[in-house]
């Protein structure tokens, strides 16, 4: 036993040292997908829901997109109890007043939503150039994180009902004038209160994202008022010639 441990060890340690952190970096996460014929060619969304969420909880949602782009709803890796329907993309807490959050699943999470949209974009053939990334609540505070660390992997970003990650660290780098951004909270949304988007527009603006901001008068949900907006609004970017 004691030599099948150290075998063992020894291959995590091997491993490691040849591909780096990457051997460890996410899984693909499970998805429901609606593939559409779409008016731009394989163009998606690729979005988040939030704390407590899971996709069978988007179904919904996710029917009545209209057929424009293909649209995914991703699962969050971390389950809420051992038999419990909801997820997460990582945990948190308020301490003194301040919020904390697990670094170690954010990072995991992130890993993992990218390895999952290009196992999706590969096996579906779609478009690489026209990848959206959205979330809602905890969901959008990921997508904030992707779209600062990775503005490369994505034409554009949604954050709905959202606020900045805990830790922003973005890269630093010159892709972020081609990036979009739509930044939308609800005007009566008690949860994450206006406040937290001026904050987002802020930031992403000094990095010279090109960003749109609505304030619906919604509370921290996601009702139809605010698919129809994001549907117009990815229209919008796809119609303009890629740069």
């Amino acid at each position: 036993m004691i030599k099948l441990f150290k075998c063992i060890s020894l291959l995590i340690v091997t491993l490691y040292l040849i591909y780096g952190s990457n051997v460890f970096a996410g899984k693909i996460l499970k998805y429901d997908i609606k593939k559409q014929e779409s008016l731009h060619d394989n163009s998606v969304l690729f979005f988040m829901h939030g704390w407590g969420g899971s996709k069978k909880g988007y179904k919904e949602i996710i029917s009545e997109f209209g057929d424009d782009f293909t649209i995914v709803i991703l699962q969050a890796p971390y389950r809420m109890g051992w038999f419990s329907g909801k997820f997460s993309w990582y945990d948190w807490q308020i301490v003194d007043g301040d919020t904390t959050s697990n670094q170690e699943q954010i990072n995991f999470s992130s890993q993992s939503v990218l390895r999952t949209i290009d196992h999706i974009v590969r096996k579906e053939n779609l478009d690489i150039k026209n990848v959206f990334i959205g979330g809602q609540s905890q969901g959008a505070i990921m997508a904030c994180k992707l779209a600062s660390e990775h503005p490369r992997s994505m034409r554009g970003f949604i954050a709905h009902n959202g606020r900045l990650p805990v830790v922003f660290d973005p890269v630093n780098s010159d892709d972020f004038s081609k990036l979009h951004g739509l930044v939308m909270n609800g005007k009566y949304d008690k949860v994450l209160p206006p406040k937290y988007a001026e904050s987002i527009v802020n930031k992403f603006k000094n990095l010279g994202v090109n960003i749109d901001s609505i304030s619906p008068e919604i509370g921290h949900g996601m009702p139809k008022e605010s698919q129809r907006m994001i549907q117009e609004w990815i229209n919008s970017i796809l119609s303009e010639p890629y740069k």
